[in-house]
Order: structure tokens, then sequence, then C-alpha cells
């Protein structure tokens, strides 16, 4: 009877599993979206961001008092760089107060990456903790992608690296109940601190350091928490636990992107008289700071929504039919969940 149980799992999973033309055209179609989206974005942000930079790498300021006093350009905490993040502090900082300066276009663009990067988040948490992960795929480090999120974006690195790699490399083994229960709480910190950079005082420490800590390392340095996560054997009732805890964490997690994303629905009609006008304050008008989040948010959602196609198109359908009114990241949250509800209403038969 387990002979016949374990051929049968092997026969399903062999003519369920993807085909290389599949995979093919999914990676090429994601990565074409991620390389667009990193020429778009070096062609606004480049020329705004060199005199930043410039400024940022300068050895004659002997403290960022000074830093700040010369250049007219917002104080930053290098003590949240580490020594070698210190540039990316220094220019995220520079990039969030334009972005609070640019109010509501700023706080609509930056709000809507947070957003999607809920279900980014779950993906990246679940899926590098599968055992059989290909080795050397980026999918399975997620702090190295993250680090690579906050050097050149979230919009470049997701389609460009990370969707590929999940679709060549993906595991579809069991996670832990353990990583599954820390998703949300992993999440919410980033949360907080966007709260913070929209609603602190620019000239506050609380408000230099909640910028520093967002785009820099130490939000991504918080997966080493998984460091020692052990993925447990590929047994039907881990992979029903495991996808259980999953569901779980997606449906915690869809009343918040649902309440975030009516914050920005509200704030958009009670400022703008008309599409038109709401696309010219976060794209067409727009400084380099919003229109580099305009890409990141509708790009990093489109990547998501290519991810569960390549699983099931009919999900994908549906996040995309529901996106309106739940937001760009409860929808794909709510499909993420219904994937892995499919696998515990299967018995763990299933690949995807």
């Amino acid at each position: 009877r387990i002979i016949h149980f374990s051929l049968e799992s092997e026969r399903n999973n062999m003519t369920e599993s993807p085909s290389t033309l599949r995979k093919a055209l999914y990676a090429l179609a994601s990565f074409s979206l991620g390389a667009w989206a990193f020429a778009k974005v070096n062609s606004i942000s480049g020329p705004a961001f060199e005199p930043i930079i410039a400024a940022c790498t300068n050895p004659d300021f002997a403290t960022v008092e000074e830093f700040a006093s010369k250049t007219g350009y917002h104080v930053y905490e290098p003590k949240v760089g580490l020594g070698a993040f210190n540039l990316l502090v220094c220019l995220i900082t520079q990039f969030l107060f334009e972005l609070r300066q640019t109010h509501p276009a700023g706080l609509i663009t930056w709000t809507g990456v947070i957003i999607a990067s809920l279900p980014t988040a779950v993906l990246n948490i679940v899926e590098s903790g599968r055992a059989d992960v290909k080795r050397f795929h980026p999918v399975r480090f997620p702090m190295l992608v993250g680090l690579l999120y906050q050097l050149l974006g979230v919009s470049v690195i997701f389609p460009l690296v990370w969707v590929p790699s999940y679709i060549f490399g993906r595991g579809k083994g069991p996670i832990s109940t353990w990583r599954a229960n820390l998703i949300a709480p992993m999440i919410i910190p980033g949360i907080i601190l966007t709260l913070f950079v929209f609603t602190a005082g620019t000239d506050s420490y609380l408000w230099t350091i909640s910028a520093g800590i967002l785009g820099g390392p130490l939000l991504v340095m918080s997966s080493a928490v998984f460091w020692k996560d052990v993925s447990p054997p590929s047994t039907k009732e881990n992979i029903v636990s495991g996808a259980a805890a999953i569901q779980k964490a997606c449906r915690l997690l869809i009343p918040v992107g649902v309440a975030i994303w009516a914050i920005v629905v509200v704030t958009a009609f009670q400022t703008y008289d008309s599409f038109p006008a709401l696309w010219a304050s976060i794209w067409t008008e727009a400084n380099a700071s919003v229109a580099f989040m305009t890409i990141d948010s509708g790009i990093l959602w489109v990547a998501i929504l290519i991810c569960i196609a390549f699983q099931d198109e009919s999900k994908a359908m549906k996040a995309l039919v529901l996106t309106p009114i739940m937001g760009p990241g409860a929808a794909p949250l709510l499909v993420l969940a219904e994937l892995e509800e499919m696998k515990v209403a299967n018995g763990g038969t299933k690949d995807d």
C-alpha cells in the first residue's frame, strides 16, 4: 500500500510538472519585464541621483551634520548602514525625504510598493524554506536577494532574477510551521517604519532612523533568523501542516493589505478630481522619486501575477479581477492561500 501511494504520487508529480517550454516562456516574460524596469528606472532616476551619490560619497565631510549643512540634503544615520551600506542609507534617506515632501503622490506610490511587497515577502520566505530548492538558485537565498532589492529596486530584481529562479529552481517540499508562523511578524516592521516615515516630523531623529532602517540593510538582514531553520521531511503530514500554516499567514495579512489599500484609494479620491490628474501626479509630471516608485509598484504587481499564472492561470486571473477591490497585495495573497489550500485538500500529493 505504501509503495503504491509513493508510485502514484510520483506519477502525479511527473504529469503535473510544467513543461520546459512553459517554464521558458514564463521566465522570459518575467525577465523581459525586469529588464525593461531596469532600463526605465535608470533613465529616470540616474540623472537625479548622481549629485546625491556624489555628495554621499564625498570624504571631505567629517560628520553627517556637516554633510547636511553644506549640501542642503537631509541628515542621515550611518549607524544603520553598518559601514558597508552607508551610501545606501544616505541615498534612501534623501529618496524618502523627497517622497515625504511630495504629498500625496509620494505616499500613494511608496504605499503601493508596500502593499505589493506583502505577497512578495510571503513568496520569498516560503520558497526559500523548501528543502528541495535547487542549489545556487537565488530563490534559495532571501537575504542576498533582499539586499539586491534595496540596491537596484524590487521592480528590477524580483522579475529579472527571483521569478525565473523560482520557475527553474523551485522546490515542492514542505516548510516548517515555525518558518510559516514568522511570516507576518517579519513583514509588520516595514509597515510600522512606513507609518513613522510619513507621519513623524522630518527634523526628528525618529524620522531619520526610520528612513535609514526602512531602506537600509537591517530589515533584510532580519531574515537571518531562518539561518538554522530545518525543512521537515517531505511526508504527507508535513506537506499538509506546512501548507495550512502558509495559508493561515496569508489570510492574516489580507486584512492588512485591504486596510492599506483603502487608505491609498481614499487619499487619491480626496486629492484628485480625475484619473488624468492622478496619473500626472504620479507619472507624467512626477519627480524622479515618485516616478521610480510608480514603476516599482506596477511592475512588482505584474511580476507577482506572472509567478501565480505559472502555477495556475485561473488564479492569476482571479487576482487580477480582485485587485481594484482588494488591492495589489490582498488579492494575490488570497489566491496564494487558495493554492496552498489545494495542497491541503489533496493530502499533499499535488505539485501546485
